[in-house]
């Protein structure tokens, strides 16, 4: 008879996550030369990728065993990211949907730090909070305050980037392009520490009350 054990499990598990993450990169690569792919099918792929993964270590938690594996170093999916491609606004969605979004679960702060340190221009940073916003209602509470924390207050208080206020005139504006959804976790300090032109008047959009047309 077969001998099974935790070890044996974990492996399996592992391989099936990193089978997984290689297909994504695959399928990211895949995408950038078919062109525009609609936000449609990029909704229907994160959501099998998402499903392969929790079906994985489903499987290995209905056998009472204690799974050790780490989705988020097994994805890799900082390694996508390459110099070239954090310019590349259609890039940076696909990838998002792709390699960031099914994954988000098992994120930690440190990840998600060194995200908001890549070279991102304001355009493709606006491109970040544009999709997180959009898939808000995939994002729990917890998750959208370690985004507000360790990616977009992060990266707007970065020296080279200073609040993102390229091409942009208006308090309300500003707000929605660069803090989406997120801008109830703001308080009007910190909003005030990366605009100086924000006032307390305009600090009822950071309630949430401004519409975001996403």
């Amino acid at each position: 008879m077969q001998t099974c054990n935790s070890a044996e499990v974990n492996h399996a598990t592992s391989a099936v996550i990193s089978a997984t993450a290689r297909m994504s990169s695959q399928t990211l690569c895949a995408m950038m030369s078919d062109g525009n792919v609609s936000i449609d099918k990029l909704q229907r792929l994160h959501m099998h990728l998402r499903h392969v993964i929790q079906s994985a270590l489903d499987l290995s938690a209905e056998l009472n065993l204690q799974t050790d594996v780490s989705v988020a170093a097994l994805f890799a999916s900082l390694d996508d990211l390459t110099e070239t491609m954090v310019h590349n606004l259609p890039f940076v969605e696909n990838w998002l949907y792709l390699k960031f979004l099914p994954i988000l679960s098992y994120m930690d702060d440190e990840i998600v730090t060194q995200l908001s340190q890549m070279n991102f221009t304001c355009g493709a940073f606006h491109v970040i909070v544009k999709v997180l916003s959009r898939e808000a209602s995939l994002i729990t509470d917890s998750q959208q305050k370690l985004i507000f924390t360790h990616l977009i207050y992060s990266y707007l208080s970065r020296t080279d980037t200073a609040g993102c206020f390229s091409n942009i005139t208006k308090n309300n504006e500003w707000l929605q392009r660069n803090f989406g959804i997120f801008s109830k976790y703001a308080s009007l300090s910190q909003l005030q520490m990366l605009n100086s032109h924000f006032t307390k008047d305009t600090e009822s959009i950071s309630s949430g009350r401004v519409h975001c047309d996403f």
